[in-house]
């Protein structure tokens, strides 16, 4: 999963993927590049509604491939 450290992961972010296995199996598939884009974007969410809809849509815009692969 992301980097070393998992307390580098913010708990809502890790909330929201704990809730739904597909994005948190897009999530650990992610390059670390792609990992730290989603968690600063994450940092920047105004409410717990904007960031499960961020997490929620991981599926649809990385479909089943891998997400280093696009």
């Amino acid at each position: 999963m992301y980097g070393e450290n998992s307390y580098d992961l913010p708990i809502g972010l890790a909330m929201s993927l704990s809730s739904n296995p597909e994005a948190l199996k897009i999530f650990i598939n992610m390059s670390n590049e792609e990992q730290d884009n989603l968690i600063g974007k994450a940092r920047e969410t105004k409410s717990v509604r904007e960031l499960q809809l961020m997490v929620d849509n991981l599926p649809r815009s990385y479909g089943t491939s891998s997400p280093s692969q696009k």
